[in-house]
């Protein structure tokens, strides 16, 4: 991104002497190659930019430019950009230092994209059987997640077993079961397990399984580009077994 500066001395007098201040917008590194050959760095933030003797009516453009990384860090949803403008004082004090400064924010158009999948292995079940959900998750957006949360629904008829599952799966109340997973930049992913038991009884009505699971962050980085792949759903098929005669 480049910023063009349009700088002017619209006074009575030539200011000496004179400078002009930028300041890196946060989550940003210069790039010298698209800027003005001239800045110098003060610190990690600060750049400055000489003038020199600027005469009455006088006016000039400088560009300052930056990179945007990519991906777009989680929470970065601004680019906030301030200069100012200042002499020697040599001639005395500005006479108007409310236009001393320049500021312009600029939105970032990135945002994570959580997909979340899930698959029983296309297995059926019985009475007291284990069924094992292995969960896939990953991030397809443009920006960094953070505060990734997996919520689990246990399905009806059923019990966690977490034995045979695979992740810090914590227990809500009323049939809820989350894995925190934190930080999910760009282009990761993983996998995870949660089992289940079958009730045993049984009732012979019950003929299949429900379960869904869905992914989100914590916002800080805006929408989800497309809340549509944030939950899967499965079902599994419950068959009777027959006592032998």
């Amino acid at each position: 991104m480049a910023y063009t500066i349009n700088y002017s001395n619209a006074g009575l007098a030539s200011a000496t002497g004179v400078v002009l201040t930028e300041f890196l917008p946060a989550g940003t590194t210069f790039n010298s190659a698209g800027s003005t050959p001239g800045w110098t760095a003060f610190g990690t933030s600060e750049f400055r930019f000489a003038v020199g003797t600027l005469a009455p009516g006088v006016s000039g453009s400088v560009v300052f430019a930056v990179n945007v990384p990519s991906p777009v860090p989680a929470g970065l949803e601004l680019l906030s950009n301030t200069v100012n403008i200042a002499d020697d004082g040599t001639h005395g004090a500005d006479t108007n230092p409310a236009n001393n400064f320049g500021v312009d924010s600029t939105p970032i158009n990135a945002a994570p994209d959580l997909v979340i999948t899930k698959t029983d292995g296309a297995t059926s079940t019985t009475a007291g059987g284990i069924v094992l959900y292995q969960i896939t998750y990953t991030n397809v957006g443009t920006q960094n997640a953070n505060g990734v949360v997996i919520t689990e629904t246990l399905p009806a008829n059923t019990t966690f077993n977490p034995i045979y599952s695979f992740g810090a799966w914590d227990d809500e109340g009323g049939g809820q079961f989350t894995l925190v997973i934190g930080d999910l930049p760009v282009g990761a992913s993983g996998t995870v397990t949660f089992a289940v038991t079958v009730d045993q009884p049984l009732s012979p009505t019950i003929t299949s399984l429900f379960n869904t699971v869905s992914i989100e962050d914590g916002g800080a980085s805006g929408p989800d580009l497309n809340p549509a792949n944030n939950t899967s759903n499965d079902t599994t098929p419950v068959t009777t077994v027959k006592n032998p005669i």
